[in-house]
């Protein structure tokens, strides 16, 4: 087990701070939601507690913002170093991801991808029982992926799919069984083989196993199957239907889900305009390189 002194020399509050701050990751709106959110009662981020919608609404203006989503992570990552408790790092975790989606494409985006990947690591190295850590290192390398490229990155691929499946066997229950969308996704939007191991559908077919923990529930799984389906048939109205009103085909059990729900309703709007206008190419174009807004 690694020592909580050797998890802080691998990701720490000055390098959040110093080493994206100064590159310009928040604006002067993201450093006053970064000050609401270091108000924030860190207790009212239970990732797996029932929703309080009012509540909801006034937390998601910072858990949406660059700056509030930077700030959340940093107090969280401090408290997790003070406390070595895994729920900490966890949700550490999780607002990494919402931090991601928020920063600017290019040099800042690959940044925040390694920092989540350094997080993951670390909490992996000290809970290796535990499913977070390896969940949240193949995400943030995918996200690395993404941010540099999907046909620029090909040679990572490998090892990240391993530890992918690896999970999938280990945790199939994560997060619903995130892992199966993670794998549908990366079947669907590779290219195949001679180039890499891109099948869509083996694609499919993870997707399916994951339908019955995911559907209904998390809806980033609509948008990923919807994707399939027009990758699949080409038909554009089959594949928005898919989703079209999420808010009433998703029922987010707690704070997690109800995230994922806001932010999978704008990338399904991004999805309809490509399909829509005719510019959608599955390898340069996925909802994950939009920029998520401050306001949903």
């Amino acid at each position: 087990m690694a020592s909580r002194a050797s998890i802080s020399t691998r990701v720490n509050r000055r390098a959040f701070v110093t080493g994206l701050s100064a590159a310009g990751v928040i604006a002067t709106s993201g450093r006053a939601r970064g000050n609401d959110a270091a108000k924030l009662p860190l207790s009212a981020l239970n990732l797996y507690g029932p929703v309080d919608e009012q509540l909801y609404r006034q937390m998601r203006l910072i858990m949406f913002s660059p700056g509030g989503a930077q700030e959340l992570v940093n107090r969280l990552w401090v408290e997790f170093k003070r406390t070595g408790s895994y729920e900490v790092g966890e949700q550490a975790l999780m607002f990494a991801f919402s931090w991601w989606r928020l920063v600017p494409l290019g040099k800042i985006r690959i940044r925040v991808a390694q920092i989540g990947q350094e997080m993951a690591k670390a909490i992996e190295a000290t809970f290796p029982d535990r499913p977070a850590g390896p969940f949240f290192a193949a995400t943030f390398a995918g996200t690395e992926g993404l941010a540099r490229g999907v046909l620029d990155s090909l040679h990572l691929l490998p090892a990240n799919m391993k530890r992918i499946r690896e999970g999938a066997g280990k945790y199939p229950d994560y997060l619903y069984g995130m892992t199966f969308v993670l794998l549908g996704k990366l079947y669907i939007k590779l290219p195949p083989f001679p180039i890499s191991f891109g099948d869509l559908d083996k694609g499919i077919e993870f997707l399916e196993q994951g339908r019955s923990r995911l559907e209904g529930i998390v809806a980033i799984w609509n948008l990923v199957y919807a994707e399939a389906i027009y990758l699949k048939t080409k038909d554009v109205a089959r594949a928005l239907e898919i989703v079209t009103d999420l808010e009433s085909k998703i029922d987010p059990p707690n704070l997690v889900t109800r995230m994922l729900l806001d932010s999978t309703v704008q990338d399904a709007a991004a999805f309809r305009q490509v399909l829509t206008d005719g510019s959608y190419n599955k390898y340069t174009w996925d909802p994950m390189l939009t920029q998520l807004k401050s306001s949903l």
